[in-house]
């Protein structure tokens, strides 16, 4: 059985604005959780971001990447201990085959994971996409970088921007897609694509959150749909 929700289409309904657009640009988040973990270290001090996870250790900390931060020797798991902060001008650059895991909390600035492909890397929060390069603009597309943010954590918090589509995301593992009051828009333009493609035949998918995002596409309404939740509970579904 697959349910659908045709396009164009609104998930979620407008609400009252908060005092700030999107998770990552919340002032609390970064202090509470981030910013009172110290002592404070600067990656660059290190031969190697691989080499100042090793020296911290289990030591509770937060450590900033102000420059390009490429894996070296092995794949990096960043531990629960250990906040993760990448600022402007900061980045950690996928080599060979290395993945990264990252299990403290994280704050990042756009484009600061490189290279990575799907799978590569994985988040213990919810994701922004334009860490992983999404135009927020529309301009170029957003295929790529969406489909890694999905892989690296089933919450997926998008900001106010346009995000265009090629390619439908298809994900057994989506769990959340929530925007910006509806100034979030994401736009298929394929007419032969779906914008999202959730679940499996033959596997129930269940506790599936959207909110305040619009889906849009080209394609009319017989031949896909924007939205598209394979063996679905609906009573699971939960859109706001």
């Amino acid at each position: 059985m697959t349910w659908t929700v045709n396009n164009p289409c609104i998930i979620g309904q407008p609400t009252k604005k908060s005092n700030y657009d999107t998770l990552w640009d919340n002032t609390d988040y970064l202090y509470n959780y981030l910013l009172k973990t110290g002592p404070f270290l600067n990656a660059r001090e290190y031969a190697s971001i691989n080499a100042a996870v090793t020296a911290i250790g289990a030591t509770p900390a937060t450590l900033i990447v102000s420059e390009a931060e490429t894996l070296t020797g092995a794949s990096l798991t960043i531990p629960s201990t250990l906040s993760l902060i990448i600022i402007q001008g900061g980045s950690i650059i996928k080599a060979s085959t290395y993945i990264l895991t990252i299990n403290g909390h994280f704050w990042g600035c756009d484009g600061c994971f490189v290279g990575f492909a799907a799978g590569d890397v994985t988040l213990k929060d919810p994701v922004d996409p334009l860490w992983f390069g999404a135009d927020k603009t529309g301009l170029t597309y957003s295929t790529n970088a969406l489909k890694v943010a999905f892989a690296a954590n089933p919450a997926v918090h998008f900001g106010e921007g346009f995000f265009a589509l090629d390619d439908e995301i298809t994900s057994t593992t989506i769990k959340e897609i929530t925007g910006v009051h509806l100034r979030t828009f994401i736009w298929q333009s394929n007419v032969n694509k779906s914008n999202f493609v959730i679940g499996v035949d033959g596997a129930a998918t269940e506790g599936i959150k959207t909110k305040d995002i619009f889906l849009g596409s080209k394609a009319t309404l017989d031949t896909t749909a924007c939205l598209k939740l394979i063996r679905v509970n609906r009573s699971d579904i939960d859109v706001i």
